[in-house]
């Protein structure tokens, strides 16, 4: 991530003391280590879901709880829009789950269309009028599955309490956003993600150009040993499938209407026009998440050429204090080079390596299977 404010997180410290405190593994004495549940973060309407969309008292931090141990550290960058974090997120925690349901939900239906029929209340919409090929008659069919299919998806997506809830370390609702208790839990970064199970980092044109987000990955993957426990969720791919099947819904729902008994020729109409009215803007929202993955694709790419002193940072103080912790963590001391700033190159090098040999090839791969 990248901080929040311009500012230098920490601008009476000295440069030495800064990069102690980021490259401890400590939580620092004023931050004490926090972490928010993971259903109250996806919650649009508690404390957290308001802190996620920027809408309540920078100072209140209430929606975290102190927690030995943190499940998953959400890594994002603060240029990336809220809306598109949020359902990166809600897609990534809660499709799987969300679709096994509607599968046995689906089973169900079924089940009770072909063997219980007469439980199902009579007329429309649940029974829609069919006519036979054979005779030209008129008799009616269920359309329960098709209606469990698409109306039960995106609620329970939405609210996720069938998934097992975590503790996540998300910066916005964990660390308060003013005064002094903001620099120590910003300079605590290191140590909270050194402590975290997983790390979920929320991928698009920005996160690689930002050096909080590089400084984030480089602190994971040193104590975890390699990216196995790193998820990257790119920000397009929910923002695609979505769109995708709210356009279908509209569409089933605009076909179910035409079907309603007595319907008229407006009926029929009304419910084309919906589908033109829904169509226009599934096409801008996917074109936007196309825009976004040829981004990201792009920068991606980029990867193979990677350098950190190519990252960003909003102040100079703490770029140097970054870069040197970084070098510092992945310098060989075995190289049988003394000079320490010519060690901290060496372990810029190292990391650049790993980005761009193994990091690279796995985000690509990640975007070609996501497409």
């Amino acid at each position: 991530m990248s901080t929040p404010a311009p500012a230098a997180i920490t601008p009476q410290a000295s440069k030495g003391t800064l990069i102690r405190r980021l490259s401890s593994l400590e939580v620092q004495p004023k931050s004490e280590l926090r972490g928010v549940r993971l259903r109250q973060l996806l919650w649009p309407f508690g404390a957290a879901g308001r802190r996620f969309r920027r809408i309540i008292d920078p100072a209140d931090d209430s929606a975290a709880i102190a927690v030995p141990t943190i499940d998953c550290f959400i890594s994002h960058a603060w240029a990336d829009a809220w809306p598109l974090k949020y359902v990166a997120l809600i897609y990534h925690f809660h499709a799987d789950g969300a679709a096994a349901c509607v599968v046995v939900l689906v089973f169900f239906a079924f089940f009770v269309e072909n063997s219980l029929p007469e439980l199902l209340p009579s007329g429309w919409p649940l029974w829609i009028p069919r006519a036979s090929e054979l005779d030209g008659s008129t008799h009616y069919v269920p359309q329960l599955c098709y209606f469990v299919a698409v109306v039960s998806f995106l609620p329970l997506m939405l609210l996720g309490r069938f998934v097992r809830d975590r503790v996540c370390f998300f910066d916005a609702c964990c660390v308060p956003q003013d005064g002094a208790q903001k620099a120590a839990g910003i300079e605590s970064l290191g140590a909270i993600v050194s402590r975290s199970e997983r790390l979920v980092v929320l991928v698009d044109e920005n996160t690689f150009t930002r050096l909080w987000c590089l400084y984030e990955v480089a602190s994971f993957y040193r104590r975890a040993g390699g990216s196995g426990r790193i998820d990257f969720v790119p920000l397009h791919t929910a923002l695609r499938e979505l769109t995708f099947f709210a356009l279908i819904a509209v569409t089933l729902f605009g076909a179910v209407n035409a079907t309603r008994p007595g319907a008229q020729p407006a009926a029929v109409l009304s419910s084309y026009e919906a589908f033109r009215s829904a169509a226009p803007l599934a096409f801008l929202l996917f074109l936007f998440a196309a825009l976004k993955a040829k981004r990201s694709a792009e920068r991606i790419r980029a990867l193979r050429s990677f350098s950190l002193d190519a990252a960003q940072c909003s102040s100079a103080e703490d770029k140097a204090a970054l870069l040197a912790v970084v070098g510092d963590w992945y310098a060989d001391a075995h190289a049988g080079e003394a000079e320490p700033d010519r060690l901290i190159q060496l372990g810029h090098r190292s990391f650049e390596a790993m980005v761009r040999h193994e990091l690279a090839p796995l985000l690509e791969k990640r975007a070609n299977q996501l497409g």
